[in-house]
């Protein structure tokens, strides 16, 4: 069964968890505490050097970054509806997972913190970190 590690508070970890109940993964749950900073934790960074959550775990495989864990589910799962076996239909999502990554998450990961973080955590947003993202 793949062990996944993660807080269901940040939105890659949500990704990983929504994707693997479409794909019907079979999976046990490891809650990493992100505003403990778990992820820096000895245990978990010997499974994750990067610090970063999510991560998985499969016997000797472990895979670390939301995208790579969901196309391994895929795979692993046989669900090619989700995931094409064919080379230039996977190029094709692959370069949406890609993009998602470098630059859809960057922007959206910015207005997250602002607005939604910073609150929680009784800060105010910084207009000037919203404004210079909407620049862009």
């Amino acid at each position: 069964m793949l062990e996944v590690y993660l807080d269901p508070c940040t939105v890659n970890s949500r990704k990983v968890l929504a994707g693997l109940d479409l794909l019907g993964t079979k999976y046990n749950l490891n809650h990493v505490d992100y505003f403990k900073s778990e992820q820096k934790s000895d245990w978990y960074t010997k499974i994750n050097p990067h610090q970063t959550v999510p991560s998985a775990v499969d016997g000797d495989a472990t895979i670390t970054e939301s995208n790579a864990i969901l196309a391994y589910a895929a795979d692993h799962g046989g669900k090619e509806e989700y995931y094409a076996t064919d080379l230039k239909q996977r190029a094709v999502v692959n370069k949406w997972l890609l993009w998602e990554a470098s630059v859809w998450f960057q922007t959206n990961y910015v207005y997250l913190v602002e607005n939604v973080v910073k609150p929680l955590l009784g800060a105010q947003p910084d207009q000037s970190i919203i404004d210079g993202e909407s620049e862009k």
